[in-house]
């Protein structure tokens, strides 16, 4: 009876997890109340729930509330693009359910194998969202990616949300068991076959992100760039397919000490230079362009 309720037995590391995933539901309804932030909300629950299961514990709310803030915007984002979603596919279910039209017989296979692929895909949104600083464009390719080639555990992850959002609606029982519980639960299992998926696809990867020059020479060259970089492991080398991107605008004027770099030759041509093109673009002498600059590299350890 002793060793049952030692910290160390398997029940009381039970009743831990089982009290973690009580807060966390807590916390999640608290701050889905508003509606337009469940897209965050359910972030920060698998942001948590995913450290929970790499044994990366810490303290629960304050992981909640710091993966929340972190991910307000783009989870929001998100949540408002998959709700739209729902709503335009529901809408049109019904009402070609309903309409009795021949056309019906066309319109409604093509609604349903949007709505699997809807289904297969938005489970995944939210875990990988909580795990990368990736567009939201990356985020929901790579999505559609790995929900696809793990078919089996997305129909898994797919019938098990369906089935729970039916329990919940159709027994108030359940209802009251999601409020208080059974939110983090779902969140959980979903974890666990999230990183099972995730660990068996890891080998591909997008990321989109901006990029400044401040003091390279490239400063004159490219600033406020964007860089993409698309990564398919192939045995033990990476394969990446790297884009760059600018826009020759010039629409400020530049003092010398922008360019400067404690070289005064350096700031005062690069500053006159920008400046000049800064005027003629004004004047209609020269026109702004874009620029892409696309390259490969094959990585593996040894390049370390």
């Amino acid at each position: 009876m002793g060793n049952l309720f030692n910290l160390d037995s398997g029940f009381s590391k039970f009743m831990n997890r089982v009290s973690d995933l009580f807060l966390l539901n807590i916390l999640w309804v608290i701050c889905s109340i508003p509606i337009i932030t469940i897209g965050a909300s359910t972030t920060a629950l698998y942001s948590v729930n995913l450290n929970l299961l790499s044994e990366n514990e810490g303290h629960i709310t304050k992981a909640f509330f710091k993966a929340f803030k972190e991910n307000f915007k783009k989870s929001t984002a998100i949540w408002l693009i998959v709700l739209l979603i729902s709503t335009i596919l529901v809408v049109n279910l019904i009402f070609w359910l309903k309409c009795g039209l021949s056309i019906a017989y066309i319109a409604l296979p093509f609604i349903f194998f949007t709505l699997f692929i809807f289904l297969l895909v938005t489970p995944y949104i939210f875990p990988v969202l909580s795990q990368t600083n990736s567009s939201i464009l990356s985020i929901i390719k790579y999505c559609f990616f790995i929900s696809i080639k793990a078919l089996p555990y997305s129909l898994l992850i797919t019938l098990f949300g369906l089935s729970v959002l039916f329990a919940t609606f159709y027994f108030p029982i359940v209802f009251l068991f999601m409020l208080l519980l059974g939110v983090a639960i779902h969140s959980y299992m979903v974890s666990r076959i999230f990183l099972i998926v995730y660990n068996k696809n890891n080998n591909h990867f997008e990321i989109t992100e901006g990029l400044n020059y401040i003091s390279t020479d490239l400063f004159l060259a490219l600033n406020n760039t964007t860089i993409n970089i698309i990564g398919n492991q192939e045995s033990n080398k990476w394969k990446l397919d790297i884009t760059i991107t600018d826009r020759y605008d010039f629409t400020d004027f530049k003092e010398i000490d922008e360019y400067c770099d404690n070289n005064i030759i350096k700031g005062l041509f690069g500053s006159t230079a920008n400046n000049m093109a800064m005027i003629s673009v004004a004047s209609g002498v020269m026109h702004e362009y874009n620029v892409t600059i696309k390259f490969k590299i094959d990585w593996n350890d040894e390049n370390e």
